[in-house]
């Protein structure tokens, strides 16, 4: 359900090869025609992304079967649901890539949301053909690479299933320096399986590399061939591809050569320690319904050395063996955390934190990252009132242990601030967000923090104090200026308050509508409704949230344009039903024309949702009154004997408004 409601359904349906649905994340407002959206494909029961930590490994597998065969040539992709391989293919541009595209609305429904995608298979050097995966194995000629994106065990209408026949059979359509590249997603696998399928490889041909993805230990890549790898030749390739290998997270082809990490001998030790077998392509894993299986923490014991790699390992720059030593404590530390031995885990951290190697970094941000993830999922239960308690704890555990795992981070400061902040323990989210402040000078995240535990406290001068040092080392991101506007606008220091939310408005471009609408608070408590009228038709136009719907409404009842405004309060209530200040205004206009009952069911309204709500309650009162004078008149009596003359209703407070 979570993931239908963030997406939109772009298109369905079903062939005689199969079934699939295509579901994108939909572009921001303004963006341009080659802004890349981010697609989800669920092709026979099985997801695959656009984007995230298994597009960039099926990205980088497709970049090797380009680096590392001798003689570059015609390309196989199997198993390409998304053309996120094609499209990293099409970067270094082989003399032609043959790839499996079995459903052609899909195909269809990718290129016409994808410019990316689009470019990649329309190239001269694209063969897409309407097939099953095998069958196009079977037919093909012969390629200098073999690209095999392996999702499930199983096999279905749309995919293919690892057997070892399949080793025999790609064997049959490489050249004779050829390689086969396996990107194998884990997450089906049952326990053992990528061994067996890495040994039934590793058998087959005379060298194998087996390579760590870009981020994480969900996927596997495998790459293997009869002819030895060699590092000058990945290097050289690599060279015309920086742009796409920066993009996945590698800083130099060195660091990307650093990923491959066992050896063929390293491979079979592998198996045979794993005691797995082939999994069945008949038959759902048991893993299906239980925990998934770290396999990638059982190579630790089996990282090779440099030259046991690579034919040339002088030809690769920097510490290769100590990158290889990051990369197995890395291994090692997963394993840790699988088996629950967290004292392991955090000593295995620490001496990632104290390398000064990028690929340790990366190895350790890639463990601290789900905790962090987890600690923010729980804060927004807590904020959305599921069981609050046990978020709250959850999220303050959460965060703890990834402050324990990277001391030198500073996210888990501010996630262990914002939870101090959210319970009201001022002085405790003042000191973390210091400790984050101390770990990365000015971090605007933590400056913000400070401010806001300063404005909780009351005290606006330090607040006002921590905004600016956000404007002096951020003076191009355009929140430091909307917050700084914001908390002057509280001030009553309005010239200052306009022209800082006017320049965040410059900085954040047509898109951010918080700093438009905060200018139009200012606008209308300076008595310039008509030039809030104009900003605030833009923040409609812009992104229609309640609150625009409201302050366009506050400016047409400053220009004394009530129909207008009326309409415009209302389809801010019918947006946001508790936006009192809305039904507020509704109740404004309705006694300005004397429906006395309208206005007073519409301070009701008000007070139902917030009884606190002061201006409500008097304006109810006064319209009540005005209510029983009117109906003394009809009836001949004073209107001073019904309890008192009707009055004008009293104003509503402008909004509060905030970072």
């Amino acid at each position: 359900c979570r993931w239908a409601r963030r997406r939109t359904l772009a298109w369905s349906g079903a062939e005689p090869t199969g079934t699939a649905a295509l579901r994108a994340r939909p572009l921001p407002a303004g963006a341009g025609d080659e802004e890349e959206a981010d697609l989800l494909v669920e092709a026979e029961g099985l997801r695959a992304g656009t984007e995230g930590r298994l597009a960039d490994a099926e990205a980088m597998a497709a970049h090797l079967a380009m680096f590392l065969p001798r003689d570059p040539g015609r390309a196989l992709v199997l198993g390409d649901d998304t053309g996120r391989a094609m499209r990293a293919i099409h970067h270094t541009l082989p003399d032609r890539a043959r790839a499996a595209a079995p459903l052609r609305d899909l195909v269809r429904g990718l290129a016409g949301l994808s410019p990316a995608t689009r470019a990649a298979w329309l190239s001269p050097s694209a063969d897409l053909r309407p097939a099953h995966p095998d069958l196009l194995l079977n037919t093909a000629g012969r390629a200098s690479a073999v690209l095999d994106i392996v999702r499930a065990p199983w096999r279905d209408a749309l995919h293919p299933a690892f057997d070892a026949e399949r080793v025999e059979r790609v064997r049959r359509h490489l050249t004779p320096d050829g390689v086969y590249v396996l990107c194998l997603h884990l997450g089906w696998f049952p326990d053992g399986a990528p061994a067996a399928i890495a040994g039934a490889i590793a058998e087959r041909f005379d060298h194998v590399q087996l390579w760590l993805p870009p981020a994480g230990a969900d996927s596997l890549i495998v790459a293997a061939s009869d002819a030895p790898f060699e590092a000058d030749r990945l290097r050289a390739r690599a060279a015309g591809a920086l742009a796409a290998i920066r993009a996945l997270g590698f800083a130099t082809t060195s660091i990307l050569a650093s990923q491959a990490v066992v050896d063929r001998e390293g491979t079979l030790d592998w198996a045979a320690g794993a005691s797995g077998r082939l999994p069945s392509p008949r038959r759902l894993p048991p893993v299906v319904a239980e925990r998934p299986v770290q396999h990638l923490s059982a190579l630790a014991p089996h990282v090779a050395a440099p030259e046991a790699l690579w034919e040339d390992p002088g030809s690769i720059e920097g510490d290769l063996a100590g990158r290889l030593e990051a990369h197995r404590r890395f291994l090692e530390l997963l394993g840790e955390a699988a088996r629950g031995d967290m004292d392991g885990v955090f000593a295995a951290a620490k001496r990632l934190t104290e390398s000064d190697d990028p690929v340790a970094r990366r190895s350790l941000e890639t463990l601290v990252a789900p905790h962090l993830r987890a600690a923010r999922e729980a804060m927004a239960r807590a904020a959305r009132g599921v069981r609050p308690r046990e978020s709250w704890t959850e999220a303050t555990r959460q965060a703890t242990t990834a402050r324990m795992l990277a001391p030198k981070d500073p996210d888990p400061l501010l996630i262990l601030g914002d939870i101090a902040l959210a319970s009201n323990d001022f002085d405790a989210a003042t000191r973390r967000y210091e400790e984050a402040l101390a770990l990365d000078e000015g971090n605007l995240d933590a400056l913000f923090g400070l401010a806001r535990a300063a404005r909780a406290r009351r005290d606006l001068v330090h607040a006002e104090e921590f905004l600016r040092q956000a404007t002096r080392y951020h003076p191009r991101a355009w929140r430091s200026w909307h917050n700084l506007g914001v908390l002057l606008h509280e001030l009553g220091r309005e010239d200052e308050a306009e022209t800082a939310l006017r320049r965040a408005l410059a900085l954040a471009g047509p898109d951010a509508v918080g700093p438009r609408l905060a200018l139009v608070e200012v606008l209308l408590a300076t008595d310039r409704p008509a030039l809030a009228l104009a900003q605030a038709e833009r923040a409609v136009q812009e992104d229609g949230r309640a609150r625009a719907w409201y302050l366009r409404g506050r400016a047409h009842y400053d220009l004394e344009q009530y129909d207008e405004a009326e309409k415009d309060f209302r389809q801010a209530v019918l947006k946001d039903p508790n936006l009192v200040e809305a039904r507020g205004g509704i109740g404004l206009v309705r006694a300005i024309r004397g429906d006395w009952e309208a206005a007073a069911e519409a301070f009701r309204g008000v007070l139902r949702i917030d009884p606190n709500n002061g201006a409500a309650r008097e304006n109810l009162r006064r319209v009540e009154e005005a209510q029983r004078a009117e109906e003394a008149i009809e009836q001949g009596r004073k209107p001073e004997e019904a309890g008192g003359a009707a009055s004008p209703a009293a104003d509503t407070p402008p909004p509060a408004a905030g970072d």
